[in-house]
């Protein structure tokens, strides 16, 4: 009989990272190219007026020049007003199974082998945001407001097409890896990778895992296209301020409210004949390793399944797409990641074998980097730094160059499946040849 083994809260932060980064964009691009100088996502998620969010004596702010945005969510659970809000769907109606009714649940990942499947709760949640645009004349500020009053929809509420990404609890990763046959916790092999495309070949939905270059962490998440409800509110300026006597500027300020959809709880669904054995599960994510007050900004491109497609093309089949944060102590400097982490750990040794016979290796892997929507040019970049990103495949690295603690990378790997498993095969009688016979 089918019942649900267990519940997981996903790393709700996260996604509302992923909606803030998509406003900071959406933003950005109603004004010409590089007209701001800074743009800044406020990290806490609380009640603060804008000017304790720049602070009245911030040197950081005052040496910037003019004009720049500052985006501050807020999150609100103003239930009547939310789309969706009572019904068996979104909110729970009563206790039977930890409060949650399987036929209400959305699958995600089926393994019909093992008779596992994790599906979702939906939720619907609602984020405003506080935005304020400084600058430094009277005549910009009058001429934004008017520009933004007219290129907008004002208290009216609209759909746009958003992609988001959200947190899978890890223990249940871990655990479906293990019925799998993939163990992700050991220590002498690197997994991941391997769990990833197993993952995807059983998915409903792009999975995908972020690394953090500073914690060597790996989050798993499932990415997933919604449509967001935005209504803009409340434009207004004021009168011009002047700061220590010499710094003026004139404030554009208004609010955005954004109402989308998004997984609440996860939840492992499976027979009751499958048993979890020496196996631990935690009611929520584990909360020690990020600061649940902060939003964490992590850019998700809309179409990014339609920009580097998995179906096969020239020989090359879609590997995977991996999120990396850069080490914010190395912010401006060089860092990498090593490439077993997005190559599975016996085409790594195969790697080996090609290099061995001369063969480029870049005829079986390609790989592209992208700098939140920007897909980066591989080596030079004239304009910015001497390098971007390059491959050295003698130390087995992904480097990235004038590392950006504030970007969301992702690196897209094809690879040649057709050489890899002819290798593979013949690394296999190969090695049935050098068996000793008894």
């Amino acid at each position: 009989m089918e019942a649900i083994y267990t519940t997981g809260t996903s790393s709700t932060s996260h996604t509302y990272g992923n909606v803030a980064s998509y406003i900071k964009d959406r933003m950005i691009r109603i004004f010409p190219r590089d007209f701001f100088k800074y743009v800044y996502i406020a990290s806490k998620i609380a009640n603060k007026d804008i000017k304790e969010v720049l602070g009245n004596g911030d040197a950081e702010f005052r040496k910037r020049r003019y004009p720049f945005m500052v985006i501050t969510p807020r999150f609100t659970n103003l239930d009547n007003d939310r789309f969706g809000y009572d019904i068996p769907l979104t909110k729970n109606m009563d206790n039977i199974e930890v409060g949650m009714r399987r036929n209400l649940l959305h699958t995600i990942f089926r393994d019909a082998e093992h008779k596992t499947e994790l599906r979702y709760k939906l939720n619907r949640d609602r984020l405003e945001f506080e935005i304020e645009i400084r600058v430094g004349t009277l005549k910009q500020q009058l001429d934004i407001f008017k520009s933004l009053q007219n290129q907008l929809v004002w208290d009216r509420p609209y759909t746009s097409d958003i992609s988001l990404e959200s947190m899978i609890p890890r223990a249940m990763i871990e655990y479906i890896g293990k019925i799998g046959g993939i163990d992700i916790t050991l220590r002498d092999t690197n997994n991941i990778p391997t769990i990833t495309r197993f993952l995807n070949a059983h998915s409903r939905y792009p999975m995908t895992y972020k690394i953090d270059t500073a914690t060597g962490l790996e989050s798993f998440f499932m990415y997933y296209r919604t449509r967001v409800l935005l209504t803009y509110t409340d434009l207004q300026i004021s009168e011009g301020t002047k700061k220590n006597m010499a710094d003026e500027f004139y404030p554009i300020t208004f609010r955005i409210v954004a109402e989308f959809n998004l997984p609440g709880m996860y939840a492992l669904v499976g027979n009751n004949d499958m048993k979890f054995t020496g196996m631990k599960f935690d009611a929520v994510v584990n909360c020690e390793l990020i600061n649940m007050s902060d939003v964490i900004p992590m850019y998700t491109i809309s179409n990014l399944y339609d920009r580097y497609p998995t179906d096969p093309h020239d020989g090359f089949n879609f590997y995977t797409s991996t999120i990396i944060h850069t080490d914010p102590e190395k912010d401006l400097q060089e860092d990498f990641i090593n490439l077993s982490d997005v190559i599975e750990p016996e085409h790594m040794e195969i790697l080996q074998d090609f290099k061995r016979d001369g063969i480029p290796l870049e005829t079986i892997f390609r790989m592209k980097l992208l700098k939140d929507n920007v897909e980066l040019p591989y080596g030079k970049d004239p304009d910015e730094c001497p390098l971007t990103w390059k491959i050295d495949w003698r130390r087995r690295r992904l480097i990235i160059y004038c590392a950006d603690k504030y970007a969301t990378y992702r690196v897209i790997v094809y690879a040649n499946m057709v050489m890899l498993n002819d290798k593979l095969v013949e690394k296999h009688y190969q090695n049935q040849r050098e068996k000793p016979s008894l």
